[in-house]
């Protein structure tokens, strides 16, 4: 009787853990449809855009590096454009 009563609650426990499983595993693949599905839309909306790098004017292909409301395509164009704008604030500054 008490082995018989282990038994159930054992198979009781398992069946419990198998849907889990399955809730975690269709949660899962929910998160990663919405994942795969917010990737494909960043990506549409940057080729829609048609965004260029405001340094060197290439196409913004990957995920862009952002600086103030600049978009550029690689970290060496963020500090070019950076040093270029810092140059032409001074120059402002001095009057010339």
């Amino acid at each position: 009787e008490t082995e018989q009563r282990k038994k159930d609650k054992e198979k009781e426990k398992r069946k419990k853990q198998k849907e889990k499983q399955k809730v975690n595993k269709a949660k899962a693949k929910e998160e990663e449809e919405e994942r795969v599905r917010k990737e494909e839309e960043e990506k549409k909306m940057l080729e829609e855009a048609q965004a260029k790098c405001d340094k060197c004017t290439k196409p913004l292909v990957a995920k862009p590096f952002a600086r103030l409301n600049y978009l550029y395509c690689s970290p060496e164009c963020v500090n070019e454009h950076r040093r270029d704008l810092q140059a032409e604030a001074a120059l402002k500054r001095l009057g010339a």
